[in-house]
């Protein structure tokens, strides 16, 4: 009988986890369920020995349009602080933005990259901020 009430209550538990796990996070506006509509979510930062970095952002997406923002950020006093700033909004399953600045020797840098996918009316389906290693110069 015991054996019998712990099986009855495993087969629930799995029943329930699979309801779970197969919840849809957003509806796309096509009528097909956006499980996860980021694929991809990239950050990347470089910096030369003359103090030329070069700021990335990538977003692969299931949704109808993306939007990458790139920014390119300075620890001082404690806080990370936003010194420049690139976007770029692209429909299609594929965005990217690349940006080049000369920074000043003597601070870490990092570069945090938000991306929004919308659907084909432009309301906004999911959203991600990733951030690039942090670099000293």
């Amino acid at each position: 009988m015991k054996q019998k009430v712990l099986s009855i209550f495993l087969m629930f538990a799995v029943i329930c986890s699979f309801a779970m796990i197969t919840e849809p996070a957003q509806a796309s506006d096509s009528g097909i369920l956006c499980w996860a509509c980021i694929r991809n979510a990239g950050a990347g930062l470089s910096i030369t020995s003359s103090g030329y970095a070069t700021c990335t952002g990538s977003l692969t997406h299931s949704g109808s349009s993306g939007k990458v923002q790139v920014t390119l950020q300075r620890y001082q006093n404690s806080a990370w602080t936003a010194i420049k700033s690139w976007s770029d909004s692209r429909t299609g399953a594929i965005c990217g933005v690349t940006g080049n600045y000369y920074i000043t020797k003597g601070y870490s840098y990092r570069v945090k990259v938000s991306v929004y996918v919308y659907n084909s009316s432009g309301s906004l389906l999911e959203s991600d901020t990733v951030y690039s290693s942090t670099k000293s110069y």
